[in-house]
């Protein structure tokens, strides 16, 4: 009999942390807490919902849209912010630089997109000998100005 009032007691244990964790996470979706939205690539935070700093790093989203987390590892957090805006970009701008054909463009722009691909998956750690990602991340920082349409 013990057995089972110990192992219901874990169970209620388990069903109580889920229902602080729900709790906490409704109450920063309503106090419009972007991390909580469930929206992709609109909070870069790199805490997790137990963190001891949360409620401070929720407030700086509220008020400026990210926290301070997001700063740890900035080049990683703007490799994030950048892939799938530039991959967009590829899908629809129309029109090219001065000087680059539609070909010629669209191929400097996917050894870019290549470039920070090979970033993300590494975690911000560039492999020894990457050609591809200084070639692509060369392109990318001659190019910044031409990212318009």
């Amino acid at each position: 009999m013990n057995e089972f009032k110990n192992c219901f007691e874990k169970i209620k244990n388990n069903i109580d942390e889920l229902q602080r964790m729900y709790d906490n996470i409704m109450l920063k979706t309503k106090n419009n807490d972007p991390k909580y939205f469930g929206i992709p690539n609109i909070n870069f935070s790199n805490t997790e919902y137990n963190d001891s700093r949360e409620d401070e790093y929720s407030k700086q989203r509220i008020e400026r849209g990210f926290d301070d987390s997001e700063t740890w590892a900035l080049d990683y957090t703007i490799a994030c912010f950048i892939l799938p805006r530039l991959k967009r970009f590829r899908e629809i701008a129309c029109g090219v630089p001065t000087d680059e054909t539609n070909d010629s463009w669209n191929e400097k722009l996917d050894k870019m997109i290549e470039s920070f691909e090979i970033y993300i998956k590494n975690n911000g750690v560039i492999p020894c000998n990457e050609k591809l990602f200084i070639d692509g991340f060369k392109l990318f920082c001659e190019n910044f100005l031409g990212l318009w349409w």
